[in-house]
C-alpha cells in the first residue's frame, strides 16, 4: 500500500525547481517576476513572492488538467480530509458551492437549502436554473441569529419534495453554529439524495476531538471549505471534497472548469498545498492554540459587565459572538469603535453583536487587546451595564419574502430602478443581502413585502452594509418592470 507523504508540498516544490532554473521568460504574466512590479509594491511585499506568480508549464502542471504537482497536491488533501477526490479552488468556496449544485441538479430540478445560505447559492440557482426549496433553519431567538438545519426539518422537506436532487446545508454558520449533519446524512441517503455542505468556516473541524465533527466525517457526500478563512491559505483559496458516488465526480469536475478562471494563481494553489502540509503535521497544535485562546477570552469576558457571549452545544468554540446591546451599543457601532479607537478588527457585526474568529495564528496579545477594548467600551457605556436598549427591537428572525418567479427568470426579466422607499410590494430583480455574512434577505423573483422592507431598512439605517443591489447605498433598487 502506497502511504501518502504528507510532509511533501508538491506545488511549492515545483515552483522552486522552476524559478531556480531562471529561464528567459516569454510567457504570461507580463511582470517577469519582480522586475515589472511597481516599486512601492515591491518595497512593501518583497521580491520573492512575485517570482512564484507563474502560469501553466509542463513542470508546474495545469489546474484544469492536473497530472503532476497539482494532481499530487489534491490527492494529499483528499487523503488528509478523508475524501475520495479533492479539487483546489482559486475562485473561493463560492465556486465550490456552485459546482456542487450544478453536479447534482439539472435545469428545473430542485435543491433543498436553508434560507440563510450564502449568496453564492443564488448564483448557483441562476446558473443552473435550479428550483430552490427553502427550509427554515433553527433560530436562537434571544440572540436573533440563525442556526443550522435540523434533521427533522430535512426529513419533512424531503417528504414534501421527494423529487429533490440534493440537500445543501450550511455548517458551521458564520456564527459557528453547526447542524446535525449525521442525522441529515441519514435522512438524505434514505431518500436517495446527496447531502452537500457549505463548510466554508469548518476546515479546522478535522483536527481536534474538541470541535464538532467535519462534514465528510459526518456522512456528507460533498463539501466546500474556505481553507483561507480558518487555516493558513491565502484569501480566495478553497477546496472542494467528494466522498462516495452520490455526487458525480466527473460532473463536478466539469463544473469546476466552467466556474474557475483559466489563469489560476500559483500563489493561491501553493498556499493551499502549504496549508494542507501544516495541518497534516501540526493540525492538532493549531486547533489547540485557537481553543485555548478562546477559553482565555471567554474567562476574561465573564468579568466585564454589560456584555455576554454566545454559548451553544453545537458550536465552534473558536467563533466568538459578543452581545454589546447591554452597553447601549449596536454591533455596528461597537465594531467601528473597536477598530477606530482600539485597533481591534472584528469579522462581523449586526444590530446587537460582533463576531470574531480565533485561529491558531492568533496570539495571547490579540486576546488581551480585545479584552482591554471591551473593558473600555463597558466603562463608558451610555446605559447602565446590563440594561437592554432599543437596538434589539427587531423581528425575531428575517421575514420570508414570497417567491413568484424562479431566480433565473427574474435575473433575465426586464427590470427598472425605483426608489427604495417605493419598493414595497414590488418583485425584486436583484439580491438584497446583509453583509457580512452575505445572506440574502430578498432573492430575485421575490416580493419585497412591508415586513421585509422594514427588516432591511432597519439594518440599513443602523449601518449594515448591503450587498447585491446595483445601488450599494440602496437609495434605489431594481424591480421587475
Amino acid at each position: 500500500m502506497n502511504i501518502p507523504d504528507q510532509s511533501r508540498i508538491p506545488i511549492l516544490e515545483a515552483l522552486s525547481r522552476y524559478t531556480q532554473g531562471n529561464p528567459a521568460y516569454f510567457r504570461i504574466p507580463g511582470h517577469r517576476g519582480p522586475r515589472g512590479i511597481n516599486v512601492r509594491f515591491r518595497a512593501f511585499a518583497g521580491d520573492g513572492i512575485f517570482s512564484l506568480d507563474r502560469t501553466e508549464t509542463p513542470l508546474l502542471d495545469d489546474l484544469h488538467s492536473p497530472r503532476e504537482a497539482i494532481r499530487e497536491a489534491q490527492e494529499l488533501a483528499a487523503d488528509l480530509f478523508g475524501a475520495d477526490r479533492t479539487w483546489f479552488s482559486v475562485n473561493g468556496t463560492s465556486a465550490g458551492i456552485q459546482a456542487m449544485m450544478l453536479a447534482c441538479a439539472s435545469p428545473g430540478e430542485k435543491i433543498i437549502l436553508p434560507r440563510n445560505a450564502h449568496r453564492s447559492c443564488l448564483s448557483g440557482l441562476i446558473l443552473g436554473d435550479i428550483r430552490p426549496v427553502y427550509a427554515r433553519p433553527g433560530f436562537i431567538t434571544d440572540w436573533e441569529i440563525p442556526g443550522g438545519l435540523r434533521a427533522g426539518d430535512v426529513r419533512h422537506a424531503l417528504a414534501e419534495h421527494p423529487d429533490a436532487k440534493a440537500v445543501l446545508a450550511v455548517s458551521p454558520t458564520y456564527h459557528g453554529l453547526t447542524s446535525d449533519l449525521a442525522g441529515m446524512a441519514e435522512a438524505c441517503h434514505e431518500a436517495g439524495v446527496a447531502l452537500l455542505v457549505d463548510e466554508a468556516h469548518g476546515a479546522h473541524f478535522y483536527f481536534s476531538d474538541a470541535l464538532p465533527a467535519g462534514a465528510l466525517a459526518s456522512g456528507a457526500d460533498a463539501c466546500a471549505q474556505s481553507t483561507h478563512k480558518v487555516l493558513g491559505a491565502l484569501t480566495q483559496a478553497s477546496m472542494v471534497h467528494v466522498r462516495g458516488s452520490r455526487v458525480s465526480a466527473e460532473r463536478l469536475s466539469a463544473a469546476m472548469k466552467i466556474l474557475q478562471t483559466t489563469s489560476p494563481s500559483y500563489l493561491l494553489m501553493a498556499s493551499l498545498d502549504c496549508a494542507r502540509q501544516d495541518m497534516a503535521l501540526h493540525g492538532g497544535e493549531w486547533t489547540d492554540r485557537a481553543l485555548n485562546l478562546a477559553a482565555v477570552l471567554c474567562r476574561g469576558m465573564d468579568d466585564i459587565p454589560g456584555i455576554r457571549y454566545l454559548k451553544a452545544a453545537l458550536k465552534d468554540p473558536a467563533r466568538i459572538t459578543i452581545d454589546v446591546s447591554g452597553l447601549g451599543l449596536t454591533g455596528f457601532g461597537a465594531k467601528k469603535a473597536l477598530f477606530e479607537e482600539h485597533g481591534v478588527d472584528m469579522e462581523l457585526a449586526d444590530l446587537s453583536s460582533v463576531t470574531g474568529i480565533i485561529t491558531g495564528a492568533n496570539t495571547k496579545e490579540d486576546i488581551e487587546r480585545l479584552l482591554s477594548a471591551l473593558r473600555s467600551l463597558a466603562s463608558r457605556a451610555p446605559v447602565p451595564p446590563g440594561g437592554r436598549t432599543a437596538v434589539q427591537a427587531r423581528p425575531a428572525e428575517p421575514p420570508q419574502a414570497p417567491a413568484v418567479l424562479m431566480p433565473r427568470q427574474a435575473f433575465f426579466a426586464d427590470a427598472k430602478a425605483i426608489l427604495w422607499e417605493q419598493s414595497r410590494g414590488r418583485i425584486a430583480a436583484e439580491t438584497i443581502a446583509l453583509y457580512p455574512p452575505g445572506i440574502p434577505v430578498v432573492y430575485p423573483g421575490e416580493i419585497i413585502t412591508p415586513e421585509v422592507w422594514e427588516y432591511v431598512d432597519k439594518n440599513r439605517q443602523a449601518g449594515c452594509r448591503i450587498q447585491g443591489p446595483s445601488d450599494t447605498m440602496l437609495d434605489t433598487v431594481r424591480v421587475i418592470d
